[in-house]
């Protein structure tokens, strides 16, 4: 596939759109390769309910009372 580099250092693809993003790598053979970034689709902003769900869902919050934690992490 033939490539061109406008004026402004910009590279032109035949099979690419406007818009299209792609990550740049340059191997040890100096050959670079363009691999396309895909993204999903635009997600909403959640609610608060969703929020709060996922917070109360969370594996970082401690799942025990405060006696039971200083009990099990602490020498009596």
């Amino acid at each position: 596939m033939t490539t061109v580099i406008d004026s402004e250092r910009r590279i032109v693809l035949p099979t690419g759109n406007p818009g299209d993003k792609f990550d740049v790598r340059r191997l040890e053979d100096g050959s670079i390769v363009l691999m396309p970034v895909l993204f999903s689709a635009k997600q909403t902003r959640w609610t608060r309910s969703r929020c709060i769900q996922e917070i109360d869902q969370s594996p970082l919050l401690p799942r025990m009372d405060w006696e039971t934690l200083r009990a099990v992490t602490r020498d009596l």
